[in-house]
């Protein structure tokens, strides 16, 4: 009869094991399918454009070889670090590439520096945004 109770016991303990472990499984996966719901409910914020006129004055002597003219712009809260794209207007694009605008550009403390290899003849419309990242 010993034997006959402990293998009882054995099986109880089991089933009460089986019954908690499922118990878990099952909050687990309520946790993570909640997890999953926001996560799609969220969207990453999208970079708001910000419209920029490239002047003809203020160009100065940036010490690049290859772009020799630069051009900076007041950007409240830039930081060395941001990622900035810069994009010009179709109606400006003549004129961009007559002065060789240049694609890349410099972030830092609250200044965007576009760099030319020569100094526009008038002035460029664009759109530019910030993208916070590992910067230049």
């Amino acid at each position: 009869m010993a034997k006959l109770t402990n293998i009882e016991h054995l099986k109880a303990a089991a089933e009460k094991s089986k019954t908690y472990t499922s118990g878990l499984v099952a909050e687990l996966a309520e946790t993570v399918a909640e997890a999953v719901a926001e996560a799609d409910e969220v969207k990453a914020d999208k970079p708001v454009s910000v419209a920029l006129t490239i002047t003809t004055a203020d160009w100065y002597a940036s010490g690049i070889k290859d772009y020799p003219y630069a051009w900076d712009f007041t950007v409240g809260g830039l930081t060395e670090n941001d990622i900035v794209t810069v994009a010009v207007t179709p109606k400006s694009q003549t004129i961009a590439t007559e002065c060789g605008l240049c694609a890349a550009n410099t972030s830092s403390e609250n200044t965007l520096t576009l760099y030319a290899v020569s100094v526009p003849t008038s002035a460029i419309t664009a759109e530019y945004y910030v993208t916070a990242g590992n910067g230049n």
